[in-house]
């Protein structure tokens, strides 16, 4: 799934293409989806509120996440004329992308969305590029255990949650935080934090870090291994950034310029 700050993006960019072309190498199927974008007129509203920015976020995820698992459906029929074995479907997604699948599973593993998907049907893993998942009632916590995951998240993102957000009962967690609950929980994962990098996190691996997808498909989803890796990236030659607290009106400056 793309990114765009479920504003804009398309399912075909071009600088997408290698990435799928090197897992279709590997022997997966690819499958890229269009979503609809919930917040694509969110500049045309006047004397925005940050209340509001965050109900129409809620929104825009929900649909997002309706479609994905409505696409998902559609794969699962066309399973068998595809060669696709619906036992090992994995998510993938990056920024908002990333925001939806890393939803979907949670919601899932909580019981959401009953009878959109078969009966015992569980995604094999998630792969987030800068996701978070967004909760309305004051907490995080997963009911069935999810599926190993794949995160990677810049500490110094503005545009998306590199730890936890909190609004009244909103909470918007992101990948140190969804990180810490499956470590406690055992769940097999990788985690990589990288140091003093923002949202470029978001498409990075999409250009430099296939081996390390690989390595997650490899052994967390075909082989079933428990392994967890928590991995700090550093920044190299890339200034200390300050002040790395995320707030709402950071999300509404750093996707839409408001």
């Amino acid at each position: 799934m793309f990114g765009g700050a479920f504003a804009r993006g398309t399912r075909d960019r071009e600088d997408y293409i290698p990435y799928f072309e090197y897992l279709v190498s590997k022997g997966y199927n690819v499958v890229s989806i269009d979503y609809r974008l919930g917040l694509k007129d969110i500049d045309l509203v006047e004397n925005l509120t940050d209340e509001a920015a965050a109900g129409m976020l809620v929104n825009s995820i929900q649909m997002a996440v309706d479609d994905l698992l409505d696409a998902t459906s559609y794969v699962i029929a066309k399973a068998q004329e595809w060669g696709i074995d619906t036992r090992r479907i994995v998510l993938n997604g990056s920024s908002a992308g990333a925001v939806t699948v890393l939803q979907a599973e949670y919601e899932l593993s909580n019981g959401g969305h009953p009878g959109r998907l078969p009966d015992n049907f569980r995604f094999a893993g998630t792969i987030a590029f800068a996701g978070a998942v967004l909760t309305l009632d004051g907490g995080f916590s997963y009911g069935k255990e999810p599926a190993p995951m794949l995160l990677m998240h810049g500490d110094a993102d503005r545009q998306v949650p590199y730890g936890v957000l909190s609004l009244d009962e909103i909470g918007f967690y992101g990948s140190k935080y969804i990180s810490e609950v499956l470590t406690r929980s055992g769940v097999p994962h990788y985690f990589y934090s990288f140091a003093d990098y923002g949202h470029e996190v978001a498409s990075l691996p999409i250009r430099e870090y296939w081996q390390e997808v690989d390595s997650f498909l490899l052994h967390l989803v075909e082989r079933r291994e428990p392994i967890t890796i928590n991995a700090f990236v550093g920044s190299g030659d890339k200034p200390a950034v300050e002040g790395k607290n995320f707030t709402i009106s950071d999300y509404l400056n750093g996707n839409f310029g408001l």
